[in-house]
Order: C-alpha cells, then structure tokens, then sequence
C-alpha cells in the first residue's frame, strides 16, 4: 500500500495540471489571453486557485504550457506523416513534403487553437525572442534534414543548409502569420498556398512539365 501511494500522488499532479492546461487551452481559445482571468480558468477547470499556483507561478506561466501543448500537438501529427513519406529522390517524396508543410497554413486557417494561442497569442504574450526559443525547442530540424536530402538525390542544387533552412522556416511563419491575421483565414489560406509552392518548387533542379 506504501508504494502505491506515490504512484497515485503523481498521478494525481499529473491530472491536476492536465485539467489546468485543458481549461487554459479551452478559454484562451475562445476569449484570447488579455480577456481570461484566473478565476475563470479555476472555475473551469473545477479546481482551486492553490491548485492553479501550486503548478503554475501565473497566469503567464500557465499560457506558456498551454503554447507548448498546442504546438507539440501539431508538431507530433506531422512528424507522424513525414515518417510515410516516399523514399527521397523523387517527386512523390518533394510532393508529399509539401503537403506537411502546407498542413501548417491549414492550422492557422482551421484550428482555433493553434491560430489563437501559437499564432496571434503567443509572440504578444511571450515576446518574439521566448515564442522562437520555444519553437526551436519543440520542433526538430526537420527543415535541415528535409533540404539536405533533396540538395543529397539532386533535387536541387546544392546550397548552404543552415542559412536557407532559416530563410524558409522564416518564410513559413510569415505565411501562417498572414493566414491567421486575416479578417477571413481560410480565403488567406487560400491565396498564400500557391506562393509558398511557388517559393518552394523554384528550389527545384527541374520540373515535372
């Protein structure tokens, strides 16, 4: 009995801070951060406020948990397509790439979550210097590898990895940016997808016409 009691405390943490992230997740989502109090967010999540500072120092904090967990979700379902991806040296394989990269204009058009908390929140809330650390963080190089392996079949011609990987990414979140800041996100998405290929396949060493 003694030695359960620790597996049931932890448990216990576990859910407790789970019930917060989801209640957080849940209000910052609909009402942004500036309009959700703590009180809403204890009452959500039907706990106390000693709950809430005993795993989160503030408000602040709790945002910066939420974040991580939208953006690893996101993170984690398309790092679970890429390992489908067909065997590099081939257009299928630079299609399908395309396709997880275009996943992320999807997001900011039709999940809520991400647009509201990653996209419009977060670089407000956390400052642009922490909201790109943390992405850093959370996101492997998939960017690095993905260009390396095209430039390694001759996909494309050989550039230096690191800096284009950084103009690209960089690219990217100004894509999803515009897509999340329009008064209307899915004809942004729209718009901004055919660019991005654009940008994308201009790389391209030749072409499938």
């Amino acid at each position: 009995m003694a030695k359960a009691l620790p597996r049931l405390s932890a448990r216990h943490t576990a859910n407790t801070r789970s019930a917060l992230i989801r209640a957080g997740r849940d209000l910052f989502t609909k009402k942004g951060y500036d309009a959700t109090s703590t009180d809403e967010i204890v009452e959500r999540s039907r706990l106390s406020k000693g709950a809430l500072y005993h795993h989160f120092s503030s408000k602040h904090d709790l945002f910066r948990a939420v974040f991580e967990d939208v953006e690893s979700a996101l993170i984690q379902r398309t790092g679970a397509e890429a390992g489908d991806l067909p065997p590099a040296g081939s257009f299928a394989f630079w299609e399908e790439s395309m396709k997880l990269f275009l996943a992320y204009l999807d997001a900011a058009s039709d999940d809520a979550a991400f647009r509201q908390i990653v996209l419009i929140d977060g670089p407000a809330v956390l400052g642009w210097p922490l909201w790109r650390e943390i992405q850093a963080m959370l996101a492997p190089d998939y960017m690095e590898t993905w260009l390396q392996d095209a430039i390694d079949e001759g996909l494309m011609a050989p550039h230096p990895v690191s800096p284009l990987a950084h103009l690209l990414v960089a690219a990217m979140n100004e894509a999803v940016m515009y897509v999340a800041h329009a008064p209307d996100p899915a004809a942004a998405r729209g718009e901004v997808a055919p660019v991005v290929r654009a940008l994308f396949e201009g790389l391209l060493l030749d072409s499938r016409g």
